[in-house]
């Protein structure tokens, strides 16, 4: 492990994980707070709710159940940062995303849902509702000797278990994606902005759930009743209606208590995973160049190498993006250039981790290209195998030898190294059995047909880094026609150049070529993290683009750039000349 991940992981991430735990710590009593207001109601007796909500608030039981929540859920959100990821994780089916929940290495966190469900269960039921709900177990009378089983306690505790196995699934499959905001504000402001939208979506989320729950109770809840039952040696009173019957699930009460603690629990479980993911994905100003010997490989250039944190990675790009935007004066250290020798050090490292992120995106999606060339429908049938195969990679060669060589050395060793597949083979005889099977089939159809966008989204999950250079490097170029004293990013805005207009050159003709397959609907673009990497990559090319082309203006015909790599600039160019012609 490099000195600048030691130095990261201790000094950094593990602090910032201390803040979200306390601010979860400091915002939980006014949610407990507001839970014990609406567990106490009593619509037709305000003065007894009032009495019973005072009562409840200033007991020590309330700052009991408080203080143990708190512990445990601190806990939770320690042992769960792990799981956490800054790349989504895309799933091809249905089948593989449900066995996903299963595998061996996420089995602990779905026992650490669970028993924080059951532990909140029991503290709601316990310290904050009322004697209803206070035990397994309860006597009617004080000087009676018979002990019933108290299936409302049993209910709230059951109901625990299955939010605790919902919230894992919505975990791992969602909501542990560390997203980076477009817009970055101050974490305060961030909490504000999320409150309530977060309210919303933990109604509709409890809403849905206990509908599901009473369902799953009213067929399956004899069965844990009668297991507990016979555990304990008790029984349910003759004369209560059990509640897996429909006038016992009718019980207001009971529905009443169930969706408030149901509606607490997703309330705790999403504001601390949005606390999590506010401070993780804050700003960090990495030093540019090392003063002391204590700061040294702890540059910003050092959280760009790494690799085995692709958090700390992350958090480099982001700041290499922020200071070209926003920070003169660290642009400045970016421009200089080092003594004794006088060469733009900083210049070349920043600029070469930004190519090196640019070109990895644009060698895979040069790959997709053409194995969406090659499974194109062929207009004409052709008998002869040979006439096929030439045919097909004709028509692939035409295709995609558009985009021609390029100036970028990675980018240029990457697609002439590489000989793209030309023809997929034919998939063998029970393959081809078990695909005709899966598609009579509506069941396994649902379950192991490719999700829409599957291959889309996986494409592009990594294009984070990507997004962040090509903005970067698109402002400090704009920023060096003035800034820039002794013309270090000039040397490099030949590659520049060519890496941006290559990758937009790429990411259109993927666009076109899976127009027909991929969908994108306006919630998949705007509001799905995963889904909206691609259409952010467009956006930030084009305007890139256009941004140094309207620094430099018809400077730019002087910079030697392949005829391919200036055809494909010319649009930009007329498009420039035709805005200012109309100013």
């Amino acid at each position: 492990m490099l000195p600048i991940e030691i130095w990261f992981l201790g000094e950094v991430c593990r602090w910032r994980h201390v803040a979200s735990i306390i601010w979860f710590i400091l915002l939980l009593p006014p949610v407990s707070f507001v839970y014990l207001f609406l567990a106490q109601i009593y619509l037709f007796h305000p003065w007894t709710w009032i009495s019973n909500f005072l009562y409840m608030w200033f007991s020590l039981w309330f700052l009991i159940g408080v203080n143990f929540i708190v512990f445990v859920h601190s806990a939770h959100m320690w042992f769960s940062f792990s799981s956490f990821t800054v790349v989504p994780v895309i799933y091809n089916t249905r089948c593989e995303r449900f066995l996903s929940l299963f595998r061996m290495s996420r089995l602990p966190y779905l026992v650490s849902y669970v028993a924080l469900g059951i532990i909140m269960a029991w503290s709601a039921a316990s310290f904050f509702i009322g004697e209803r709900f206070a035990g397994l177990t309860y006597k009617l009378t004080t000087s009676s000797d018979a002990v019933y089983l108290n299936e409302s306690h049993l209910f709230l505790i059951l109901y625990g278990v299955y939010l605790g196995v919902v919230a894992y699934g919505d975990f791992i499959l969602h909501t542990n994606y560390l997203e980076f905001p477009v817009v970055q504000r101050k974490k305060i402001e961030r909490i504000k902005l999320e409150i309530v939208p977060l309210l919303n979506r933990c109604a509709k989320q409890t809403l849905q759930k206990l509908k599901y729950f009473y369902i799953l109770y009213f067929f399956f809840g004899a069965i844990p009743r009668r297991w507990v039952c016979t555990s304990i040696n008790r029984t349910i009173h003759p004369e209560i209606r059990p509640l897996d019957s429909i006038l016992g699930l009718f019980d207001m009460e009971l529905l009443w208590q169930t969706l408030t603690f149901g509606m607490f629990a997703n309330v705790c479980w999403s504001l601390g995973t949005l606390l999590v993911k506010v401070h993780h994905t804050e700003h960090y100003a990495f030093q540019i160049v090392h003063i002391l010997q204590a700061s040294r490989d702890k540059c910003l250039s050092d959280a760009l190498s790494s690799r085995s944190i692709p958090l700390l990675q992350y958090l480099g790009y982001q700041d290499v993006s922020h200071l070209s935007q926003f920070s003169p004066i660290r642009r400045k250290e970016v421009f200089s250039l080092s003594q004794p020798g006088g060469h733009p050090h900083i210049w070349n490292k920043l600029c070469s981790a930004c190519l090196s992120s640019i070109d990895e995106l644009i060698s895979h999606v040069h790959r997709a290209n053409w194995q969406a060339v090659t499974a194109l429908p062929l207009k004409k049938p052709v008998a002869a195998k040979n006439s096929n195969f030439n045919h097909t990679a004709n028509i692939s060669g035409s295709f995609l030898n558009q985009t021609g060589p390029n100036l970028s050395m990675s980018v240029e060793h990457s697609l002439n190294t590489t000989n793209p597949p030309v023809v997929q083979q034919a998939k063998p005889v029970w393959k081809r059995k078990i695909s005709l099977i899966i598609k009579e089939n509506s069941l396994l159809h649902y379950f192991f047909n490719e999700l829409p966008n599957a291959k889309s989204h996986s494409l592009f999950a990594s294009a984070q880094p990507s997004i962040w250079s090509i903005e970067a490097l698109s402002f400090l170029v704009a920023a060096s026609y003035s800034e820039d004293q002794y013309g270090v990013v000039q040397q490099t805005l030949p590659n520049i150049l060519t890496s941006l207009l290559t990758l937009h050159e790429n990411v259109e003709k993927y666009s076109k070529l899976t127009s027909s397959v991929c969908h994108p609907s306006h919630k998949d673009q705007l509001t799905s993290g995963m889904g909206s990497l691609r259409y952010r990559l467009q956006i930030t090319l084009k305007t890139s683009i256009h941004r140094i082309v309207d620094s430099f203006g018809k400077h730019l015909l002087n910079v030697h750039l392949s005829p391919e790599c200036a055809k494909m600039l010319k649009p930009f160019m007329e498009m420039r000349h035709g805005v200012h012609s109309l100013e």
